[in-house]
């Protein structure tokens, strides 16, 4: 739009830009490793999960972990606007060369997961007991 509104034509506009309408293969692949990481890492860290406490935690434990995991992965599901909105918000911003607005849009997504994952976790810690007496599991384990 600004430079629309300084007078250039498309074909200065892309001149004084290099040329360069669409991004590169290697952008593209970055962005969707991003992406992709985004929605891999629920499955890879319940699966970590899962290892340590075979290995280090007994047949209660483990048992015990997939009623957890369904009301940690349940319960975080709520925020997962803020990745989807981010990604949309990030994407545009990068379309448009904004450079600035898109470090804000990560600085902002990230200082707003970081405060709702405290308060997701502070929810979590304080109501786990009563939340798994609805799976019918002990407090305790």
């Amino acid at each position: 739009r600004l430079r629309q509104r300084s007078g250039a034509t498309g074909q200065d506009a892309c001149a004084k830009d290099g040329g360069k309408d669409e991004p590169s293969s290697w952008e593209v692949s970055r962005f969707a490793a991003g992406v992709f990481g985004l929605y891999l890492a629920s499955p890879l860290l319940s699966l970590v999960d899962s290892g340590f406490v075979g290995r280090l935690g007994g047949t209660q434990q483990l048992a015990a972990l997939g009623p957890g995991t369904v009301l940690c992965d349940s319960t975080a599901y709520v925020l997962s606007c803020i990745g989807i909105a981010t990604t949309n918000l990030y994407a545009s911003r990068r379309a448009r060369r904004q450079w600035l607005a898109m470090r804000r849009v990560a600085s902002d997504a990230l200082t707003i997961g970081l405060l709702s994952g405290i308060a997701l976790g502070a929810t979590i810690g304080c109501s786990a007991g009563w939340a798994l007496k609805l799976f019918n599991m002990d407090a305790e384990v």
